[in-house]
């Protein structure tokens, strides 16, 4: 992956972060700390390319779900799609 594409990815997710806090669940935003710990950790050990291993990937987008299911616009959203 791209340096870029995973400093985008970690930014976004902390915008998230900041603005959502109040609508997520403790849980979720452990969750969330921990993969944009991860995230950044990484970008401060590797060069251009960015190696992002799949047991991270798949808690980057784990993390991603539990954040718009707790998130009541896009559940709301979601269930229309579902009907």
């Amino acid at each position: 992956m791209k340096r870029a594409l995973l400093e985008e990815c970690l930014v976004t997710l902390q915008r998230v972060r900041v603005l959502k806090h109040n609508e997520l669940d403790p849980s979720v935003i452990a969750e969330l700390d921990a993969v944009i710990t991860k995230m950044t950790l990484l970008l401060e050990t590797e060069g251009q390319f960015v190696v992002v291993d799949r047991v991270l990937t798949e808690r980057i987008l784990t993390t991603i779900g539990r954040v718009a299911v707790c998130l009541d616009w896009v559940r709301r959203i979601s269930q229309q799609f579902l009907e």
